[in-house]
């Protein structure tokens, strides 16, 4: 059976409870990257993730272009939710060892801001999975559509994850969102993101377990890019 990596960005919203649920009856794990404005809202949500095994990866602070921002803003975005990150970690009475990060929209930024972006990254700990080259974690099947769902337009985005998820081969990176923060409907969105999760059953894929993630995918943090 083909195994798929699940990620969700932008969490945690207020339905976050609910998104755990369903992970955690059907046993599939998941890097959680968060956005720090919202975590520091939600501790509670994250603390019951870290306790369940979920690892919680850096989704920046406020979610910006980081190819529009200046260095000191990256290295603030980065370091202000790191830092949430670790008291979440402590609340829950665990160790973090095994740092993430994901830009907001793939975006690590160009040439120069590019490379020292990732020097931050490096600096902090955080270390890509074993298929990446960079320290920020990309994603291959982007199901990006799963925000704004509503009951108009859910049966159109059904179809294009189903193509999506067509495209997926084993250790696929899926990313999915905790989007009601984008304004979706919230009946409609959760039954989007069982859907996709039952879909993919399906289609003959399995998703990795929080176990798994952590025997396979972590690696010791470095100080220095390679």
């Amino acid at each position: 059976m083909k195994k798929l990596f699940l990620t969700i960005d932008d969490a945690p919203s207020g339905r976050f409870s609910d998104v755990l649920g369903m992970l955690e009856s059907r046993g599939i794990g998941a890097v959680i990257f968060v956005e720090g404005r919202f975590a520091r809202e939600r501790v509670d949500f994250l603390v019951r993730a870290v306790k369940d095994g979920f690892v919680i990866g850096n989704h920046s602070y406020s979610h910006p272009h980081f190819n529009a921002i200046s260095p000191a803003d990256s290295r603030e975005e980065i370091a202000r939710t790191d830092a949430i990150i670790n008291n979440i970690y402590s609340a829950a009475g665990k160790k973090r060892t095994f740092k993430c990060f994901r830009f907001p929209y793939g975006e690590g930024g160009e040439g120069d801001a590019g490379r020292a972006n990732q020097q931050v990254l490096a600096e902090f700990g955080y270390c890509a999975p074993r298929f990446a080259p960079a320290r920020d974690w990309r994603w291959n099947v982007p199901l990006l559509e799963d925000w704004h769902v509503d009951d108009e337009n859910i049966k159109s985005k059904k179809t294009l994850a189903a193509k999506r998820l067509l495209a997926a081969q084993t250790d696929s990176v899926i990313v999915l969102h905790d989007n009601i923060t984008h304004g979706a409907e919230e009946n409609a969105s959760l039954c989007l993101f069982e859907w996709i999760l039952e879909e993919a059953k399906g289609m003959g894929f399995s998703f990795y377990s929080n176990a798994e993630i952590a025997a396979d995918f972590r690696r010791p943090p470095t100080t220095a890019l390679s």
